[in-house]
């Protein structure tokens, strides 16, 4: 199995976690349990917007995604630092997400 290394809008990761029979149900549940609004998190999914300090530890506390993991993805994004990095840290992340019980929201 071939892994994928391309580099894409931090906003792409957050819309692995919402749909039916994901952790989120919606946009808007993940809005209301993170504390920002729904066109916040619309503008970032739609890498219309970057992760700012505050946002990224909302989505911290909400989703165990660390700080420094959406620091990276946005340095990657933009250029700053190997996608290689960022890849394996959201590897270990999702690896880790997968392994645990999360109650639907």
């Amino acid at each position: 199995m071939t892994l994928e290394k391309t580099i894409s809008h931090p906003g792409t990761i957050l819309k692995e976690y919402v749909g039916k029979g994901k952790q989120f149900s919606s946009m808007t549940a993940l809005a209301k349990h993170v504390g920002v609004s729904s066109s916040t998190i619309s503008r970032f999914v739609n890498g219309e917007k970057r992760m700012s300090p505050g946002f990224a530890k909302k989505i911290e506390a909400t989703m165990g995604i660390s700080t420094q993991t959406w620091k990276d993805a946005e340095k990657a994004y933009a250029g700053a630092i190997t996608p290689e990095k960022v890849y394996t840290r959201l590897q270990m992340k999702r690896e880790w997400f997968n392994r645990t019980e999360h109650k639907r929201i």
